[in-house]
């Protein structure tokens, strides 16, 4: 920095000293050196606040991991911590290696295909530094996963784990980088922040309702509609009935929404930077435009926009929870009076009275009301936000009663939740404040009207281009045979695996000493309790047919996992105790699978 200049000069009469001095500082120079340091320091905090935000979205996984494994029957709660845990890896090398290029790459000179790809060379990140820096590869990497986690909740108990890791790998690799493209990049055709989008107007999704929930609901809900309900239990019968099939911990899924509503502060608000930089040009969009030229395109008015953003992922699903619990029970009564509206014993009195709060509602509701508002939490106003809380809860539980009665099992309301409730979100935000979306994108609002329509054409894009590409690869893998009779395709489990859970296709959480004494015992138990056959006994004749049954797939499951039963085969930790009594049965019953050697 230059030595400032000193200039002498007589000071007024009645001045309280008598020397002569003065400083005439180079303003330049002092405006340069602040703008330098203001730099280093807005540099730091955004940094900050954006690892910590995607640090969030991280953690995000083990919400949904603690949901879907309360959510589901104990014969499956390993395996989809499993799938949960393997997931977040096959997203995470699909995404870090191939997807983010197409979705922020800036190599393709052909300006039509920008606005519907983006692409940089596969493997760049490894030898150079994105244009938007590593910290937001990392961010746009919990989105990603955050897609593929939601479609796994769709498919829950009854997919071949190989099938869907292949799925997942295609959802990150191309179709949600594909939608980041277009509504997140600044070559996107549908983008905010692309000037020249569709002549002039956008799509506004901050936080990505559209972008990832509506990408992920309907995946999930094509994807339970291909593979099919559950059968053991079977989650309609025959009659068409719905039968209730209850989750195994209902603490560990309502810890695992509690730490969704925690991480979601990050989710929504990592995507606005506490201290934004814009370009100079825009500074007459800013509150301070004069501010913001003097510091080099820094507009220090966005924290606002944080604050705001984490009010309304406050209030929504405070307001949705409360919705769905009260709209729930009030949906459920009259669903049940109708059904029973035949039989005069029943007023509607009094079946309000005996239907009772629903837990699920309550969890769902939540998730409802964190997904309507995040395509607008940056843009709408606390009020609307509320609206938005109950029309999500609405939402919701219809939806849930429009996916029983289309025979799509979603065993934790993915589809719904994501899905229905997501499209909600993007047209939500359509009433956003014209000032917020000044504030939030440095876009003119054009009008409730034509921006409405500019979201349903998000939500009809996004959902068919999710839906398309979902249909076509588990349409292929349901094409996909298998040379089992009980497994006709690689995309679903056999029914036996199905009935006696997923956590015993490789074996996981239970030793083979165990497993194979579990099935001596309880085979033993089932021949001992088999009754007469009576052909003038219904009720004993049904039981007899279940024991059957039961005998018939013991049997299966033991020639089938043959060598889990082989000596041979332990390990020395895994070895036969013969000092154990519960052997007692096993020679009796395996005897001749442990004569045999394995296939």
């Amino acid at each position: 920095m230059a030595t400032p200049t000193v200039t002498p000069f007589a000071p007024p009469v009645g001045a309280p000293f008598n020397d002569t001095i003065t400083i005439v500082v180079n303003a330049s120079e002092v405006v340069l050196q602040i703008f330098t340091e203001v730099q280093d320091i807005t540099g730091s905090i955004n940094g900050l606040w954006l690892f910590f935000c995607s640090c969030l979205v991280f953690f995000m996984q083990a919400g949904f991991g603690m949901l879907e494994a309360g959510s589901v029957q104990e014969k499956n709660h390993r395996s989809i911590l499993f799938k949960n845990l393997i997931d977040l890896s096959i997203a995470g090398i699909a995404f870090f290696f191939f997807g983010y290029h197409l979705a922020f790459g800036t190599s393709n000179s052909n300006t039509a295909l920008a606005s519907v790809f983006g692409y940089d060379h596969p493997f760049s990140l490894m030898s150079k530094t994105p244009t938007l820096g590593m910290g937001h590869v990392f961010y746009m990497f919990g989105f990603a996963v955050t897609s593929s986690t939601i479609v796994a909740g769709g498919l829950n108990e009854r997919t071949q784990f190989w099938a869907y890791m292949w799925f997942t790998f295609f959802l990150t690799i191309f179709v949600e980088p594909t939608v980041m493209h277009w509504i997140w990049s600044e070559d996107g055709w549908l983008s905010a922040y692309n000037i020249n989008s569709l002549n002039g107007y956008f799509v506004m999704d901050f936080a990505g309702s559209g972008v990832v929930h509506v990408v992920g609901g309907v995946a999930a809900m094509l994807g339970a509609h291909v593979v099919g309900p559950r059968a053991r239990p079977a989650r309609f019968t025959r009659d068409g009935k719905v039968r209730q099939i209850s989750g195994n911990n209902a603490s560990v899924a309502s810890l695992g929404v509690l730490i969704l509503w925690f991480c979601w502060f990050g989710f929504n608000s990592g995507s606005v930077n506490l201290v934004d930089q814009k370009p100079k040009s825009q500074c007459d969009k800013t509150e301070y435009p004069d501010a913001c030229r003097l510091l080099g395109g820094y507009n220090v008015a966005t924290y606002p926009v944080a604050a705001r953003i984490i009010i309304n992922t406050s209030i929504a699903p405070m307001i949705a929870c409360a919705t769905a619990l009260l709209v729930g029970r009030v949906w459920n009564t009259g669903i049940s009076f109708l059904s029973m509206s035949k039989d005069k014993r029943y007023s509607c009195r009094h079946v309000f009275k005996t239907t009772r709060f629903d837990l699920n509602n309550i969890l769902n509701g939540i998730l409802s009301g964190l997904v309507v508002i995040t395509a607008g939490c940056a843009t709408l106003s606390p009020g609307t936000a509320c609206v938005a809380g109950f029309f999500a809860g609405v939402v919701y539980t219809i939806g849930d009663s429009v996916l029983l009665w289309l025979k799509i099992d979603d065993p934790v309301n993915a589809s719904v939740v994501h899905g229905f409730v997501g499209s909600l979100g993007l047209l939500f935000t359509a009433f956003s404040e014209p000032a917020y979306v000044q504030q939030a994108y440095g876009r003119q609002f054009p009008g409730v009207g034509i921006q409405f329509g500019m979201q349903l054409l998000a939500v009809v894009v996004i959902g068919a281009w999710s839906g398309f590409w979902s249909f076509v690869l588990f349409g292929l893998l349901t094409k996909w045979k298998t040379n089992r009779e009980e497994q006709p395709n690689v995309l679903r489990i056999p029914l036996d695996l199905e009935e006696w859970g997923a956590d015993l296709e490789l074996n996981w959480g239970i030793g083979r000493t165990k497993l194979k004494r579990t099935l001596a015992q309880y085979l033993s138990r089932v021949q001992n309790e088999l009754p007469a056959a009576d052909p003038l006994d219904e009720m004993n004749n049904e039981a007899y047919l279940n024991l059957q049954t039961s005998k018939a797939v013991l049997r299966y499951v033991i020639d089938h996992y043959k060598p889990y039963f082989v000596k041979q085969h332990y390990s020395d930790d895994e070895k036969e105790d013969d000092s154990d009594p519960g052997h007692a049965d096993d020679d009796a019953v395996i005897s001749y699978s442990m004569s045999e050697k394995a296939d």
